[in-house]
């Protein structure tokens, strides 16, 4: 009856409850998803080690009878390279090149084959083909997008910070491509509703 003694100064303790699992919270990312939304619309396609899938400052569009194209890797390592310097590796299951085909600008950066790669390929007319089946995977797109230009700026700061001595202005987006990456988010937002 010791625990029904209210006269006593010291709070009372709950009863211990069992230790709970740490449950991690749900990946942002889905490969398997990626891979499905890729497949939906696009056949694999594969690379020798060293060949070039596309190129920094390359611009396609339907004008000049080239399409850019977003990847889903397969199998194999890319590396991703900006002037000159190798900024990222994709692996299986990762994604690369989205922002050229959203965007419609020119390439942020070289993608080059590191070994045999098989990857699958989606222009803008299949890309939006996918997304009328798999609207989802928007989601997680914006994810990636947004997790790219967090990296791009971090390293945009720490060559800042390498070169403060230079009065130099670091843009990562012109307004023209910002615009167009709104006006996009725009349409996406309401063929989703």
């Amino acid at each position: 009856m010791s625990d029904l003694d209210f006269s006593s100064t010291s709070p009372m303790k709950p009863p211990a409850q069992p230790a709970q699992p740490a449950v991690p919270p749900p990946p942002v990312y889905n490969a398997a998803m990626a891979m499905e939304f890729f497949k939906s619309a696009g056949k694999p396609e594969s690379f020798a080690p060293g060949a070039t899938i596309f190129k920094e400052d390359d611009k396609g569009g339907a004008l000049l009878g080239k399409r850019d194209r977003m990847y889903v890797l397969i199998l194999g390592e890319i590396e991703m390279i900006a002037q000159d310097k190798v900024i990222g590796t994709v692996r299986a299951g990762e994604t690369f090149g989205e922002m050229a085909v959203i965007a419609q600008a020119a390439r942020t950066a070289t993608a080059r084959a590191k070994t045999a790669c098989s990857v699958i390929g989606l222009d803008d007319k299949q890309f939006q083909g996918a997304l009328q089946h798999e609207p989802e995977f928007a989601l997680m797109l914006m994810s990636i997008m947004n997790s790219r230009l967090r990296s791009t700026l971090s390293r945009l700061n720490a060559n800042r910070a390498l070169h403060a001595g230079e009065a130099k202005e670091l843009v990562v987006f012109d307004k023209k491509l910002l615009a167009g990456l709104a006006e996009r988010a725009k349409d996406m937002a309401v063929r989703n509703k």
